[in-house]
């Protein structure tokens, strides 16, 4: 702005050796992301300035530069405008002065907002139901975390105890939670509801239940490993085989996906009775001649009919991955994206078109970040040195905002600090 003063007050006075003084700025051509079904993998982590398609400022400066050609040829030929141009360059200055003085605001990043410690002590899982409320789930203890606000939390009887984890939980609302255990090493699973404010089990269902959709109070489904279950507000009935993950979108409406070994590249709708299969193996990673991999669909979320999505994984040794996206949109599946590492543990809607995929591998994990085309590394508050965190309890939107939350557990390795699991809030 300053500068544009400087420039006007010499045109006023050498108005040839002004145009000739002064030398275009460079610009930066913007990165230009094309529309595909087939998207090689990009990484890069979230927050670094030389990200394609990041504005850099050359554009800005392109803009204010013709700008002022077009200032500078209303001088030339208009002197009752000179007047006018300089009041408006005065006007500049203190403008500029003034955007100086403001704070650039604070990018959204995730956040540690809850921190427990102790042998064997993490959060299972998360579950957000507002702003300022939510449960974190802890695993082999006889409490839950209810988030009372934006920054405090309070312990609450649960029944769990040693032994007892907490493998999935979600909400219709702030009173109509439900959260399922696994009491059995995979073998059974408690469903667990908040009634008037205390942690009730309603039944016992059998095999590990990994996802949940809680679409009313009373309009609940449990995808477990050996039966899928829905509960009308009186009775859990078994109705479908088990899976690995699922999604619902009403009480006679659902996806599942497969289950280890053969099926576990088919995904299957159900609705209304009828049922229609699809086999994805062909837009999963390819499997290798090594065979230390294991190419499956790992989870699928269904916002409509119209509109499903389905995470895949390589199942490479160790590592995990390749990570792929598929979206079906009520014809046909397409890959959209695809990243070269990781487990991936479920997946959330980020509030703005794009997907939280919590990822773990030996030794560590990270958050992924899906959006348009292209899934990115999220920065996590960092661990100490010979730490590694591993976001295992999965990520939960806060209803109605972009903003998320999401659970992680930091291993020690050589001379790190002892375990600890943290809530991490993205906004």
């Amino acid at each position: 702005m300053f500068r544009i003063c400087a420039v006007l007050a010499i045109e006023l006075l050498e108005p040839r050796k002004a145009a000739e003084s002064i030398a275009r700025p460079g610009s930066t051509a913007g990165f230009r992301e094309g529309d595909f079904t087939e998207v090689p993998a990009r990484y890069h982590v979230a927050g670094n300035q030389s990200r394609p398609g990041g504005v850099l400022g050359g554009g800005m400066q392109d803009a204010g530069w013709e700008g002022l050609l077009v200032k500078r040829r209303i001088l030339r030929t208009s002197p009752v405008l000179l007047g006018l141009s300089l009041a408006s360059a005065a006007g500049l200055a203190v403008a500029s002065a003034a955007w100086a003085a403001t704070t650039p605001a604070r990018l959204p990043s995730w956040h540690v907002v809850e921190t427990v410690t102790g042998p064997g002590q993490d959060f299972g899982a998360v579950v957000a139901t507002g702003p300022a409320s939510g449960w974190a789930f802890v695993d082999n203890a006889s409490y839950a975390y209810e988030r009372t606000g934006v920054t405090t939390w309070k312990k609450v009887p649960f029944p769990g105890g040693h032994g007892v984890s907490v493998a999935a939980a979600a909400a219709a609302s702030a009173s109509g939670v439900w959260a399922f255990t696994d009491i059995g090493t995979g073998t059974r699973s408690e469903a667990v509801e908040l009634v008037r404010g205390k942690w009730t089990v309603r039944t016992t269902l059998g095999g590990y239940v990994g996802a949940v959709s809680v679409l009313a109070a009373r309009n609940v489904w449990a995808f477990g490993s050996t039966a899928t279950y829905h509960y009308d507000g009186s009775t859990w009935a078994k109705v479908a085989r088990g899976s690995l993950g699922g999604a619902a979108l009403s009480a006679s409406d659902y996806w599942l996906t497969g289950t280890y070994g053969p099926a576990q590249t088919i995904v299957t709708h159900v609705k209304n009775g009828t049922k229609v299969t699809f086999n994805l193996a062909g837009l999963l990673p390819a499997k290798t001649k090594t065979a230390l991999d294991d190419p499956m669909v790992a989870d699928i979320y269904a916002a409509s009919d119209t509109n499903v999505y389905v995470i895949g994984n390589g199942g490479t040794q160790d590592a995990g991955g390749p990570v792929v996206i598929l979206h079906y949109d009520g014809h046909a599946w397409t890959k959209l994206a695809s990243y070269g590492m990781g487990d991936p543990s479920g997946f959330t809607p980020d509030g703005a078109g794009g997907l939280w995929i919590p990822v773990g591998w030996a030794g560590g994990g990270t958050i992924l970040h899906y959006s348009r085309g292209t899934i990115t590394a999220a920065a996590l508050p960092r661990p100490g040195n010979d730490e590694s965190t591993d976001p295992g309890g999965g990520v939960s939107r806060i209803p109605g905002t972009t903003q998320a939350l999401a659970t992680t557990i930091t291993f020690p390795s050589g001379n790190g600090t002892s375990l600890y699991s943290q809530v991490l809030q993205y906004g």
